[in-house]
């Protein structure tokens, strides 16, 4: 069984906050991935309280690295670290914006 759930702010549910999700190559692994939103700080004190909540109720939850394009690696590409997920050194190179040395 997967999970897919979002988080929606507006009249008409216009403005995603967050998505909610695992997918076959992460089933059990629970990412949630927020949006910058229409209104940076709104969606920001969302994501805060949101992230707060979150590791006092589960508090082995851990990191993914975001990357320079605003993207989550591919969960094959990550490697379990102490202090969260980082990108293998072996797909580094996948995650680089054209142009960072």
């Amino acid at each position: 069984m997967t999970v897919h759930a979002a988080v929606w702010r507006g009249a008409g549910d216009e403005h995603s906050e967050a998505v909610i999700m695992d997918q076959a190559d992460h089933l059990g692994q629970v990412w949630i991935m927020f949006s910058k939103g229409e209104d940076p700080l709104l969606a920001k004190r969302f994501r805060d309280k949101a992230v707060k909540e979150i590791f006092a109720r589960w508090p082995a939850t851990l990191a993914l690295p975001i990357m320079p394009t605003g993207a989550i690696p591919l969960h094959r590409d990550l490697v379990r670290t102490e202090n969260g997920y980082e990108v293998a050194h072996s797909a580094a190179a996948r995650y680089t914006v054209e142009g960072d040395h």
